[in-house]
């Protein structure tokens, strides 16, 4: 299994949607920080070359589990920072919804953060813990690496895939196997099963 790759100095790059097999780069230009939703527009805003504004669409992405079919939201819409990951039942809402921020190039290899379409915060691992079964939970970007991730592809094609944490080298899992709604999304091991793997829908 092909392992992450470690990137000192990281340098925000582009703010971009991916499809389940392809990517959809945002309009030319780095941003230096992630944008606030432009009131009633459903997009993001952000500075583009010259201190210019450019906006992307904000719907964002789905990330539905393996095994559960269910997908990757905030509990309940919270926009607090520590509100925790959950999986539910895949209904399209914003709390469900997630921006990919590329670092050094949007490419299939690419480091991310992957940003709340609701709250705007970065989802993360808790505390930059290495442990198993650390909580995966939002909070406000600060471009720490337990806010990075790296997304790797199953041995059949890029989909479903691996979400590796560059600080702790884990992937993100469904904890214990469930299929319930609101099973906790933690940090563990790489060890191939379902609950580990993940789709772009």
């Amino acid at each position: 299994m092909r392992m992450p790759s470690r990137i000192a100095g990281l340098g925000l790059g582009c703010l971009m949607l991916m499809a389940p097999y392809s990517v959809l780069p945002a309009a030319a230009g780095p941003s230096n920080a992630i944008g606030s939703a432009a009131p009633g527009t459903g997009t993001v805003e952000r500075s583009g070359p010259g201190g210019a504004r450019s906006s992307v669409a904000a719907t964002g992405i789905l990330i539905q589990n393996a095994r559960s079919n269910k997908c990757l939201e905030i509990y309940s819409s919270q926009t607090r920072n520590g509100a925790i990951a959950v999986q539910w039942g895949c209904h399209g809402g914003a709390n469900q919804r997630w921006l990919l921020n590329c670092w050094e190039g949007c490419n299939e290899n690419a480091l991310f953060t992957l940003v709340n379409a609701h709250s705007r915060k970065c989802l993360e691992v808790a505390g930059s813990s290495t442990a198993n079964k650390a909580r995966v939970q939002q909070w406000d970007c600060h471009g720490g690496r337990n806010q990075v991730w790296q997304r790797t592809r199953s041995s059949g094609g890029f989909d479903p895939s691996l979400y590796w944490n560059q600080a702790s080298n884990k992937v993100m899992e469904v904890y214990d196997n469930s299929t319930a709604d609101g099973a906790s999304v933690v940090q563990w091991d790489a060890h191939g099963a379902n609950n580990q793997y993940w789709y772009h829908r």
